[in-house]
């Protein structure tokens, strides 16, 4: 077993043993990160896969979350026109008033946000699907 703490630091340490079990012992209790949908292809992915194994797209992700986003909870900054989720962006602004987008910085009027039912998958990706 290969020490977790230089030899000359053990001595120096306080609650070396408690240091040993977190590092050797990962925290299991998080939770497993959920399954959507392909934007492109619908084929089920890990929430924050940017790349699709089965059509090999590279997918847009919101800029609140960092997920890749969803045809049915799609949604845009009305100042930037980055993609982001209508939920979380919606909570997002619903929590502070003049809320800015993190990518422009420009304050998000609630009222300017709205549900995109038919999303341009590529607005943001150029028409190869690459960033």
């Amino acid at each position: 077993k290969r020490p977790v703490i230089k030899q000359w630091y053990q001595r120096r340490v306080r609650g070396k043993k408690k240091i040993e079990q977190i590092v050797r012992k990962p925290d299991k209790s998080e939770e497993e990160e959920g399954q959507d949908p392909c934007p492109q292809c619908g084929a089920m992915l890990p929430q924050m896969t940017l790349e699709c194994g089965d059509c090999k797209n590279t997918l847009p992700y919101c800029i609140i979350s960092g997920r890749h986003m969803l045809k049915e909870d799609w949604s845009e900054c009305p100042n930037c026109t980055w993609p982001a989720l209508y939920s979380e962006l919606t909570d997002f602004i619903s929590a502070a008033p003049n809320t800015p987008c993190p990518l422009c910085n420009k304050p998000v009027d609630p009222a300017n946000v709205q549900l995109i039912s038919e999303p341009n998958l590529y607005a943001k990706l150029g028409e190869t699907g690459e960033m």
